[in-house]
């Protein structure tokens, strides 16, 4: 997950960087574009602080079978 979230925030920072050095956007696209990605870049940040300390409590709605059995598996290994 926390990969995803990583991956994601990165290509929004791209995104970003692409839209600020966009000659062919006017000033009012180009503000309408960053904050859309601003926008969407706070909630991949929020969804990580989120998922960071749902794990820290052992719970997270958004995980998968897999990921869940992975964190009780740690979770008995080291309680």
């Amino acid at each position: 997950m926390f990969l995803t979230i990583v991956e994601e925030t990165e290509e929004l920072n791209n995104e970003i960087k692409k839209v600020e050095t966009d000659e062919t956007l006017s000033k009012k696209q180009k503000e309408k574009k960053l904050k859309s990605l601003e926008l969407k870049k706070e909630a991949l940040l929020k969804r990580g602080v989120d998922l960071n300390t749902a794990i820290k409590e052992g719970l997270d709605p958004d995980l998968s079978s897999q990921e869940q059995e992975i964190l009780d598996k740690w979770k008995k290994q080291d309680p």
